[in-house]
């Protein structure tokens, strides 16, 4: 920065002068230039103000080894006439702008806080104003000496925030950094298919600024789904009702969005004057694993008497060899079950008490051999004929018990009770790999 004042002995122009760069770094070549009309024969003679002069020409370049304020002076010599003009030149490297912001994505309407503690000025310098540009239209705010901020962003986009620091020389930086304001609506509708199995699909759902990538239903009965990806699922109730249905959606930013509805499953329809209506039948809803095949449905037999018997269940687990630990964390275990008929199923994942943060806890007197195994998971499932894929996430308290070093391998059964009351049991092991 230059600020010139000329002063003057004698009836000749006065001796300006300008510097380039304006703002010089350490070490970096200066160079000043004489702008003022002088006769000829004159003589120039500059001190730099740090200690060092040189004299006879009108231009010059000059190298300032440190930070610092330099006040500069020109005389011009003119005979017996005499001309000075004096300026300061701000020697500085420029600072360092960076910031950090509570969350890269929010919902809209909500408040994003801001922190540029960590930008820094040159060695022995200081930062002496934040200035801030929300990148929304919105007036930029200026906090002084004060580092830290926040901002209330209102519609969905992707808005640059930008930080600009600067020094107590006068120097300035800045960088940015993004915020993404997204509004995910969760939607979905549902139809009767066969019996009391109800259909759903959530193809409805909008997302602005991102793609849903989590489809999670809760039915209202006890029971709950992840649908990972797809958008559709379908559901067999128990029985006729009324029960309420939620879909919570998770996009790739980590935003959610819920939606709730009353859904009435009509009992199966009765013949009347010797005709029936059929069920609706819907497309088959995509499973979030690769589909299971399913069983074939063995034919029904009948006793010595004639009544017939119920159908065995016929049922397959998979899901079995390694998923990573991270990603059942994250989103829970993957299983894939196919059956023959309408059935319900219990599901129990245990893990051996050796593996978990309680191996070296056991009961005084138990050896680890002899110690029951801990239960990560006990949940039901009301499944219709066919293959079904399912997520099941694990509590909290569950996910710290797989804390523990080494190898970890859960056990999961899984016992599927037919319409006539008959059941089988299905066991398999999965190694989460670290």
């Amino acid at each position: 920065d230059l600020n010139v004042i000329s002063t003057t002995t004698a009836q000749i122009t006065a001796a300006a002068f300008t510097v380039s760069p304006a703002t010089p770094a350490p070490g970096s070549t200066v160079t000043f230039t004489q702008d003022s009309s002088s006769p000829p024969g004159s003589t120039y003679t500059w001190n730099f103000g740090d200690g060092t002069t040189t004299g006879s020409r009108a231009t010059v370049t000059h190298t300032y080894s440190s930070r610092g304020s330099y006040p500069v002076t020109l005389t011009i010599q003119t005979g017996s006439n005499t001309t000075q003009s004096t300026g300061t030149v701000n020697v500085d490297s420029a600072p360092t702008s960076a910031f950090t912001q509570s969350a890269p994505a929010v919902l809209p309407g909500a408040t994003v806080s801001f922190d540029g503690s960590t930008s820094t000025a040159a060695a022995g310098g200081s930062i002496a104003d934040y200035s801030w540009n929300f990148g929304d239209g919105t007036t930029g705010q200026d906090g002084h000496t004060v580092a830290t901020t926040s901002h209330t962003f209102n519609t969905p986009g992707v808005y640059t925030v930008t930080l600009t620091t600067t020094d107590d020389l006068g120097a300035t930086a800045a960088v940015s950094h993004q915020v993404t304001v997204d509004d995910p609506a969760a939607a979905f509708t549902s139809a009767q298919s066969t019996g009391t199995t109800e259909s759903f699909n959530a193809a409805g759902t909008t997302d602005p600024e991102s793609t849903i990538t989590d489809y999670s239903w809760n039915f209202g009965d006890g029971s709950s789904t992840d649908a990972g990806s797809s958008p559709t699922t379908s559901h067999a109730f128990n029985g006729p009702g009324t029960y309420t249905v939620t879909l919570t959606v998770t996009d790739q930013l980590g935003l959610t969005s819920t939606s709730t509805q009353q859904v009435s499953v009509a009992p199966v329809s009765t013949q009347s004057s010797g005709t029936s209506t059929p069920p609706t039948t819907n497309p088959t809803p995509t499973p979030v694993s690769p589909p299971v095949p399913s069983p074939p449905s063995p034919p029904s037999s009948s006793g010595g008497n004639g009544a017939p018997h119920a159908n065995p269940v016929v049922a397959k687990v998979t899901g079995s060899g390694r998923q990573r630990l991270s990603t059942v964390k994250a989103h829970g275990l993957r299983l894939g079950l196919a059956v023959n008929q309408t059935a319900a199923a219990s599901i129990q994942i245990t893990i051996p008490v050796t593996q978990t943060t309680e191996g070296g806890s056991a009961t005084h007197g138990t050896r680890h051999g002899s110690a029951p195994p801990v239960v990560l998971l006990r949940s039901s499932r009301s499944l219709g004929p066919g293959s079904h894929g399912l997520v099941l996430r694990l509590s909290r308290g569950a996910l710290g018990q797989l804390t523990a070093n080494g190898p970890l391998v859960v056990t999961v059964r899984v016992t599927f009770t037919g319409s006539g009351g008959r059941t089988v049991t299905r066991t398999l092991k999965i190694t989460l790999t670290r």
